[in-house]
C-alpha cells in the first residue's frame, strides 16, 4: 500500500523527481515498490473495470499504433432492450493477441485508490492530475511517438516494457499542429525498459513512445499533471483588479475616441498597481484552496474506528505552512467548503497529510501528550466534517 509520496519513491529522495519537475527534465527512479505497485491495479481488478457502458461513453478505448477501434468492435449491442448490452468477450482476447492496448482514461474515476494515489501527487505538485491506464498484450503499442501537453509520471505495475524519448525538440508547446511530430524520426537520445516498481518522468512537449518487450503483457499508470501555467497569473490580476470600479466595468465598446483613451489610460494604471502588487505564493494559495476535496465516508463513523483503522486525508492540496504546524484555531479551505479546526484536529490532520498510512494507534503514539481517547474522538471529529475518511 503506497501512503505517501516518499513511499512511493523509496528509497529516493522525494526532492530528485521536485528538480527534475522543476528544470523539465525527464528522470528514470527505480524504487523497492515493485509488489507495492501492482497491488495499485491488480489484473483482476483492471478486468472489473473494462465494461461495456464505460466503452460506450467513451471512457475505455482499445488501440494500436494511434488507431482506435470503434466501439461495435468489442461490444454487443442487442436490438432489443434486453440483454443488455456486453462486451465481446472472444474478440476482446482476439484483438489482445494483436497487439491491441486497452486504455481507461481518467481511472480515478472508477476506481477509489486511484483516486487516492491522485490525491498524493496532487498534494506533492500542487496542480491538478489525471491518470489513465494502459494494458498492452503480447506486441505493439497503443500510440506512435507524440509528446503530451502536460507533464507525466509513469508508474510501471506490470510486466517490462521498452521506452523512447527524441528529446524536446520545441520548448514549452502548446499546439500540437504547429509543433508536429515527424514521421520518421532518428535514433532516440534515451531508452530502457521499465519493469515493476520504475517511475519515469517526462516534462511537457518530450516526444516519446513505449513497447512491449516481445511476448509479455505489461500495465502502467500514466499521471497527467496539468501545472498551472502563465494564464493563471492573468487571472489572478484580472480577480485583483475588480477590487476597484474600472476593473468590473465593462469595455467601452460603444465610446467615442477620446472617453476610450482615457478609460484605456486608467485600466493601464489599474494593471501596473495590480502587476506591482502580485505575490506568486499567493497566487498558488489561492488555487490551492480552490480545489474540492474527495469524497469522504461518513455513515457509522463512529463504530468503525478502531486503534487499527486507517486514518485517509481527503484534502488535495498541502495544508500550507500554518496548518502544518497544528496551530489550533486554524482555518481550512478546499473549494467550496470551509471548516475550523481546534486543537487535536490539527494536530491529526497535519499528521495524516504527510503519511497517508497513519493509523489511529499510530497517530496516537506520535502525539504522546494527547491521551488514546481523544485522539480517536479528533479522529471522529475529522471524518465528520469530511477531512479523513477511515479504513478497515
Amino acid at each position: 500500500m503506497i501512503t505517501s509520496f516518499a513511499d512511493l519513491l523509496h528509497p529516493h529522495d522525494p526532492a530528485a523527481l521536485r528538480a527534475a519537475a522543476a528544470s523539465g527534465t525527464r528522470l528514470l527512479l527505480r524504487t523497492d515498490r515493485a509488489r507495492q505497485f501492482a497491488g495499485l491495479m491488480p489484473w483482476e481488478r483492471f478486468n472489473d473495470l473494462v465494461t461495456a457502458d464505460r466503452v460506450l461513453a467513451g471512457d475505455i478505448e482499445f488501440a494500436r499504433n494511434n488507431a482506435i477501434l470503434p466501439a461495435e468492435m468489442t461490444i454487443l449491442r442487442p436490438k432489443r432492450q434486453k440483454p443488455p448490452t456486453r462486451m465481446r468477450a472472444a474478440a476482446l482476447h482476439h484483438y489482445a493477441q494483436q497487439g491491441v492496448s486497452t486504455v481507461i482514461n481518467g481511472v480515478e474515476r472508477f476506481d477509489s485508490e486511484t483516486r487516492r494515489l491522485n490525491a498524493i501527487f496532487e498534494r506533492a505538485f500542487r496542480a491538478p492530475v489525471k491518470t489513465n491506464l494502459y494494458a498492452s498484450f503480447g506486441r505493439d503499442s497503443a500510440f506512435k511517438p507524440h509528446w503530451d501537453g502536460h507533464n507525466v509520471l509513469v508508474l510501471h505495475l506490470h510486466g517490462r516494457k521498452h521506452w523512447r524519448s527524441w528529446g524536446q525538440p520545441w520548448r514549452a508547446p502548446l499546439s500540437h499542429a504547429t509543433c508536429k511530430v515527424p514521421d520518421v524520426l532518428g535514433e532516440p537520445e534515451w531508452e530502457a525498459v521499465l519493469e515493476p516498481g520504475d517511475i519515469l518522468y517526462l516534462p511537457r512537449g518530450e516526444v516519446h513512445a513505449a513497447a512491449l518487450a516481445p511476448g509479455e503483457d505489461a500495465m502502467h499508470l500514466t499521471i497527467g499533471i496539468a501545472t498551472p501555467g502563465f494564464e493563471a497569473l492573468t487571472a489572478a490580476l484580472a480577480e485583483a483588479c475588480q477590487a476597484e470600479e474600472i476593473g468590473r466595468q465593462d469595455l467601452p465598446i460603444l465610446a467615442d475616441a477620446a472617453q476610450k483613451q482615457a478609460w484605456l489610460t486608467a485600466a493601464k494604471q489599474l494593471l501596473h498597481r495590480a502587476v506591482d502588487a502580485l505575490d506568486l505564493d499567493a497566487v498558488l494559495t489561492l488555487l490551492d484552496q480552490r480545489v474540492e476535496p474527495l469524497q469522504a465516508g461518513f455513515l457509522g463513523v463512529d463504530r468503525r474506528v478502531h486503534p487499527d483503522t486507517r486514518v485517509v486525508p481527503t484534502l488535495r492540496r498541502p495544508l500550507g505552512q500554518a496548518g502544518a504546524h497544528g496551530e489550533p484555531g486554524r482555518t481550512v479551505q478546499a473549494g467550496t467548503q470551509s471548516w475550523t479546526l481546534e486543537g487535536i484536529e490539527c494536530h491529526i490532520l497535519a499528521l495524516v497529510m504527510a503519511d497517508a498510512g497513519h493509523t489511529v494507534a499510530s497517530l496516537s503514539a506520535a502525539l504522546p501528550e494527547i491521551d488514546a481517547t481523544s485522539v480517536r474522538d479528533g479522529v471522529i471529529t475529522l471524518a465528520r466534517k469530511g477531512l479523513v475518511t477511515v479504513r478497515n
